[in-house]
């Protein structure tokens, strides 16, 4: 929802384009995706320790430890199965003693009447699966229904159609080759992943790297800019050079 309320006036008001993408299980708020349930659950915590098998020992004495712990507990579940990662997030969250009531995950996540508002004022909407699975691994069947739910479920809403993909999590273990089959074989014009790598004439269209903002001002600046793809290319030549 934070594109909503911060991103989206600003791109309205310059007319800027922008995509957002869409896993369309969480949108209206049922509940919030585990990462987020993680590190509510941690920072939110009345405690000053949490110990599980799954994660060891997270610290939660100030403000700091929280936030590391919360950036540990994530990357562990990132490395589990998906079953390993599931019953992961509810040990963490039992232990934390926190409840989680419904209103926060309505608070976070966008809503269809705002979706809607912004597809009629210039962003583009693409779609990111039904549930936000790790896509490598699963069966095509699987991999089939969570693309096309999701594809479905915006063009049917919006009205328009939905040319673009983002893999969930998006890095080189996350998708394979089935998965891009699937997403060509959807009517997909081109999908996104995480991996960084400036987009040049000649690259793959279902393999297109991101460069992300960096986390400050001045990051966001060079990016924009066009001077982080310059000093990338000088690198990278320089380094095949040697």
């Amino acid at each position: 929802k934070d594109v909503y309320a911060h991103a989206y006036p600003i791109l309205k008001k310059l007319g800027a384009p922008a995509t957002v993408f869409l896993p369309t299980a969480y949108v209206g708020g049922g509940t919030l995706l585990w990462w987020d349930r993680v590190g509510y659950a941690i920072w939110k915590s009345e405690v000053e320790t949490l110990v599980s098998q799954e994660f060891g020992s997270l610290s939660l004495a100030s403000a700091g430890d929280r936030v590391r712990s919360i950036r540990q507990a994530v990357i562990a579940v990132r490395h589990m199965t998906e079953g390993e990662g599931a019953r992961a997030v509810d040990k963490v969250i039992e232990i934390s003693g926190v409840r989680m009531p419904v209103e926060v995950a309505t608070r976070t996540m966008l809503s269809w009447d705002e979706i809607e508002e912004m597809s009629n004022n210039g962003v583009e909407f693409g779609a990111h699966t039904h549930n936000h699975r790790k896509l490598a691994g699963l069966s095509v069947e699987e991999t089939r229904h969570e693309i096309t739910r999701s594809k479905n479920e915006i063009e049917e809403r919006l009205g328009k159609r939905v040319a673009s993909f983002a893999y969930p999590h998006g890095g080189a273990s996350d998708f394979d080759s089935q998965t891009i089959s699937v997403v060509r074989e959807s009517g997909f014009e081109c999908a996104v992943s995480t991996i960084r790598s400036m987009v040049s004439r000649g690259a793959d269209p279902y393999r297109l790297g991101r460069v992300g903002p960096g986390f400050s001002l001045d990051s966001l600046k060079v990016v924009v800019s066009g001077l982080h793809a310059d000093t990338t290319g000088l690198l990278m030549r320089g380094s095949e050079d040697e």
